[in-house]
Parts: structure tokens; C-alpha cells; sequence
């Protein structure tokens, strides 16, 4: 779809504006959490059955709060959101080739003359090896690694025991 499509070139970046952080939400939310502490997973609190139970004395705990008070809240939200790491969604196929690709470019990069005839090894002095892994238990792709020479030497004589 366009709305898809749009999310995975842009990375959601402008196309929906947000609205400037609530105190309101972010001390509902604060509370929920603080009540949620000593709760096992199964009986916890979902919010608008939490704000339905204690309505009237979050409502009293928010007016008693100074304008400062509500600024920090409000602060803490809009670190929250400029903390956030966003990451793209993408089917798992295209991601595949996708990681293909760029660790086939970095070892063509490492292993070949790419400037007046020498190597990515040659022109800085640095071995390195790569990995890359899917973050989960059940993924689909293979882990990708290549290293240079001298790289496996290392890996070998600091993984061996004698």
C-alpha cells in the first residue's frame, strides 16, 4: 500500500505531526506503572480500566501538581520520544537480500583492490571480521560473517584454551 510504502522510505519521519507532550497522560501513565509494579504479569492494570477505577483521585493527585511539576512530566515525554529508536519494518525476503548485498559490497570492499590497487586492508592497516544475526530465536535468515586473514588468526588464537 502507499501508507506502507510511504512508512518504509521515510521511516515515518514528517509524515504525521505530533502533538507537544501531556502532563495528563504522562502522570495517568506514571501512576499505572507505579500500581503495576507489585502485580504479577497476568493482573495487571490496562489504563482506561485503571482510570475508570481511580478517575476521581488521579483527578485530585493532577490538580495538586505545581506547573513545574507538569513541565518535568512533560519533559520526560519528550525525551522518551527524541530517545526513541525507530526501526523500519520490512518483509523478511527483501531483508534477506537486502543484508545479501551489503555484506557481499563489504567483502568485495575488504578483499579486493578498490583504489590505485590496494585493499581496504592495505590502505587503513586494520584486520576485522563482520557478523550479522537476526535479533531472534526463529528468523529465516542465515547469519552472514567474512574477516580478513590476520582477523581469523585472532579469532582462533583467542578462542583456543592452550
Amino acid at each position: 500500500s502507499i501508507k506502507w510504502t510511504r512508512l518504509q522510505l521515510h521511516n515515518d519521519t514528517g509524515l504525521r505531526k505530533r502533538r507537544k507532550p501531556n502532563a495528563w497522560n504522562a502522570f495517568t501513565s506514571q501512576k499505572l506503572n507505579e500500581a503495576n509494579q507489585a502485580l504479577p504479569v497476568g493482573q495487571r492494570w490496562k489504563l482506561t480500566t485503571f482510570i475508570a477505577e481511580y478517575g476521581q483521585e488521579l483527578t485530585t493527585g493532577y490538580c495538586r501538581l505545581s506547573v513545574s511539576e507538569k513541565e518535568k512530566l512533560r519533559g520526560k515525554v519528550q525525551n522518551l520520544r527524541e530517545n526513541h529508536v525507530k526501526i523500519v519494518r520490512s518483509n523478511p525476503k527483501a531483508l534477506q537480500k537486502q543484508v545479501n548485498a551489503m555484506f557481499n559490497n563489504m567483502e568485495k570492499e575488504v578483499r579486493t583492490s578498490s583504489f590505485s590497487g590496494c585493499d581496504i586492508t592495505s590502505r587503513t592497516g586494520v584486520e576485522g571480521f563482520y557478523i550479522a544475526v537476526r535479533g531472534d530465536v526463529e528468523h529465516f535468515h542465515e547469519s552472514k560473517i567474512f574477516y580478513t586473514p590476520r582477523a581469523r588468526s585472532f579469532i582462533k588464537a583467542s578462542s583456543s584454551h592452550g
